[in-house]
């Protein structure tokens, strides 16, 4: 399989995003007043809030020298009533904006990432050629599944739509784990394995021992490495409020 081409823009960028430097957040959320989050899953220690900021009128900025880029981040909002979390691949030390209305907190954008934006678009396009048909048979199935007194239609539709959901699921497995075998080199191929290769840990871990990632030090690679490979990494510092 070639390269995909989706990818292929991200090439030069991604393998220049790999600093260690401080991560600065900024933005504005109109109107919020409250507590502010930066959390990230660490190599062998779970998820770590990296930063925490006590907002006023609204005004973001949220630093930590903890990550090593790229990396996944979780942003958290509370105004004491609502929290509201949202997360982002972040793949630049000083480029990620948030903008939005504190009273409309699950409308807030988020940007400054082309890895995320690349993310997105091929998510979207491995749901758009699976996962329809996965949730039609799954929902078939649940409602067959519910039925008191099934006929023996209702048995045969059964079996249909259970190898329907095993055969789909299946060929999206292979799909995927052929797309990061064909782009070994490239750190999107990173967040792809760990959120949609999960079904097997043995694959994952077969798979991610063969890449030829340049940057081994950045956040996912290492949280990764950890998971399947039993590394560990320097325990992360605890967060300093901002002011």
């Amino acid at each position: 399989m070639g390269k995909f081409g989706i990818l292929v823009a991200a090439i030069a960028f991604c393998l220049s995003a790999c600093s260690s430097g401080g991560v600065t957040v900024r933005g504005e959320l109109t109107g919020f007043n409250g507590t502010a989050k930066m959390s990230a899953e660490m190599p062998g220690q779970g998820m770590v809030v990296l930063a925490e900021q006590q907002v006023t009128d609204g005004a973001i900025e949220l630093k930590t020298t903890e990550l090593t880029l790229p990396a996944r981040v979780w942003f958290t909002f509370n105004n004491g009533t609502d929290e509201y979390t949202r997360d982002f691949i972040v793949d630049q030390v000083d480029k990620t904006k948030i903008s939005g209305k504190g009273k409309y907190l699950d409308q807030m954008t988020i940007t400054g990432s082309v890895l995320n934006k690349e993310y997105l678009v091929l998510k979207g396009q491995i749901g758009e050629k699976y996962d329809g048909a996965i949730a039609k048979a799954t929902k078939a199935i649940e409602k067959l599944r519910a039925k008191e007194k099934p006929t023996t239609t209702d048995r045969t539709l059964l079996v249909y739509n259970q190898n329907s959901l095993e055969k789909n699921m299946g060929a999206r497995f292979r799909y995927i784990k052929s797309l990061i075998e064909a782009n070994p080199d490239m750190e999107i191929v990173l967040f792809v394995m760990k959120d949609l290769m999960k079904d097997s840990v043995d694959v994952q871990r077969e798979v991610f021992n063969k890449l030829n990632i340049p940057n081994k030090t950045s956040n996912i690679y290492m949280v990764l490495d950890a998971e399947l490979n039993g590394t560990t990494a320097p325990a992360a510092t605890e967060a300093t409020p901002a002011e």
